[in-house]
């Protein structure tokens, strides 16, 4: 009895750790020729550049990510750019939408590389929910990182590009 209890309960873990697994998208490809690690998100068909880079103006940045040049699988990437960050430029805190992530700008919003990155990819919480009321809890954390994910934790910089007609090879 006791061996059928272990092998259901040994099932049952198994199970539940390749549903959890499933949970995230985000593919790691492997890593460039310096180190750095390359992300793919195949959601937004999009691969993240992960390189902590010292902190700078943002025109540095542009720059940086413009001119970056990126061997990875014996092919040469140069087409980076700075992860979008918000669909709109104007801040309306008294539209609706604000809250509820609808819009091109404020809390919860999804639909930009960064956010998506934040708020779906990641599980992390804004500071108000949908309705425009102050985050309550989860997981003893009000508002803010919930998991900072695969290599984007601390200060750093991430280039981004589209996959263009092929997947990367693997390493």
């Amino acid at each position: 009895m006791k061996r059928v209890l272990f092998c259901l309960l040994a099932m049952i873990v198994v199970l539940g750790l390749g549903t959890t697994a499933n949970a995230y998208t985000l593919e790691l490809r492997g890593t460039d020729t310096m180190g750095n690690r390359l992300i793919y998100d195949p959601d937004l068909d999009i691969t993240w550049y992960d390189y902590s880079n010292a902190r700078t103006t943002w025109v540095d940045q542009v720059a940086w990510a413009s001119g970056l040049s990126v061997t990875f699988g014996g092919d040469t990437y140069n087409d980076w750019r700075l992860p979008a960050t918000v669909d709109g430029t104007l801040v309306d805190i008294s539209d609706p939408s604000f809250f509820n992530g609808t819009g091109p700008n404020g809390y919860n919003i999804t639909t930009s590389e960064m956010g998506y990155l934040y708020y779906t990819q990641l599980w992390n919480l804004g500071k108000y929910d949908t309705s425009g009321n102050p985050a309550s809890g989860f997981q003893g954390v009000d508002w803010g990182l919930v998991n900072i994910g695969i290599g984007l934790a601390g200060m750093g910089v991430y280039g981004v590009r589209r996959r263009r007609q092929r997947r990367y090879k693997e390493s």
